[in-house]
Formats: structure tokens, sequence, C-alpha cells
């Protein structure tokens, strides 16, 4: 697979191929408020890759299982933060968010509520994802090796994961930008930057 950078405004048609959705694209997609006006595309190509996937079987979503565990734990923070927020411990001495989130909401019943609607969320897309972990690195100490300046660690995992599958990864992120895979984005940023190295490789062949 050559390593290309797609606009997603000019081919919003999904290829038969696998894909991984960058996290932050799935907790829109899971119910993270945005007023964003690019969350609305990057939603409605995964709608499509959806529909694709319901005929062909060799378009599927590939899920590192980090992802499960990042996008609940974002989601459930984001919960606690606004019931903070609009409670009588916000501004409390002694009281943060951290602390509201450990000793209040998680105890709760409430807490209990909003889990499962999140998971009721994810398994409506549940045929369409494919659980898997790279196997690429085999020890900790190469796990732990990787562009520490563009990467954390779950999308170390999550480049990993692209790469053992040939898989796109459609993200507004520029981290994943010049680091082996092909990407799916409406980041103008990447955008410019491939088409101008593409410009500069065109003039040095010719």
């Amino acid at each position: 697979m050559s390593f290309t950078v797609t606009n997603l405004k000019l081919h919003p048609t999904p290829l038969n191929c696998f894909y991984i959705f960058d996290t932050n694209i799935l907790l829109y997609l899971l119910g993270l408020p945005s007023n964003e006006p690019f969350v609305t595309e990057y939603l409605t190509f995964f709608m499509s890759v959806y529909g694709l996937s319901e005929i062909d079987p060799s378009c599927k979503i590939i899920l590192p299982q980090v992802q499960i565990s990042e996008t609940f734990n974002r989601l459930l923070r984001y919960e606690s933060d606004t019931r903070y927020h609009n409670s009588v411990y916000n501004g409390r001495k002694g009281w943060s968010p951290s602390k509201f989130y450990k000793e209040i909401f998680r105890p709760s019943t409430d807490f209990e509520i909003t889990f499962n609607k999140y998971k009721s969320e994810w398994e409506i897309y549940e045929s369409i994802f494919v659980l898997r972990n790279s196997s690429i690195h085999q020890t900790i100490g190469e796990s732990l090796t990787f562009d520490l300046k563009k990467l954390d660690l779950n999308d170390n995992y999550i480049l990993l994961t692209a790469k053992e599958y040939n898989a796109l990864i459609v993200t507004h992120d520029a981290d994943f930008y010049n680091q082996g895979v092909s990407i799916v984005t409406m980041l103008p940023k990447m955008i410019n930057q491939h088409q101008s190295s593409l410009i500069k490789l065109n003039v040095k062949n010719s």
C-alpha cells in the first residue's frame, strides 16, 4: 500500500478495505458534543463505511481494543465534569472534578446508567467492528519505542495495528502524518503537506 493522504471532502466514497477511525471521531460518534463543522463529514463517512460493510465483507473497521478503554474513560469523565460544574461541589474547598468523579459519580447509580448508555451505542455498530491488537511488538521495550514528539502511547498502538492490517486511518489529527500509514482526512494541514511533498517529488524526478 502506498502511503497517501486522501482529502475526504473530495473522495467521500469508501473503498473495499479496512479502516481505523481515530478515537476523537469515535467519541463524536458515541455522542460527545461538538460544534466543529467537520464532524458531520466524518460521521457521514463512517455511516458510508457501515453501509458498504453490510454488503462487502472486505470492508470493515478495525478497532484496537485500547480505543474501547480510551473512549469510555473520556466519555465518563466528560459526563462527570458536566455534573460537577452543575453541582454544589463546584468551587467548594477541597473538591475538584477528579475527586467528584471518584467519590460522587463513580459510586452512583447514575454512573452505571451512563456506562450502559455508551455500551449500547457501541453495540449498535458491533457488526462492523473487528477487535484487533497489534502483534508487531512483542516486548515492553519495543512497545515503548516510538516517536515521542508526535504520538502518545495509545496512538502508537493504533498506528501499529493500522500497519499490521494495512488499514487506512481516518483522522483529523496531524500526529499520524508521515508515520508510514495511509490517511483519510479533512485537515488542511495534512492535505497541504502531502500535496507539497508530491510536488517536490515530481520536480526531483523530472
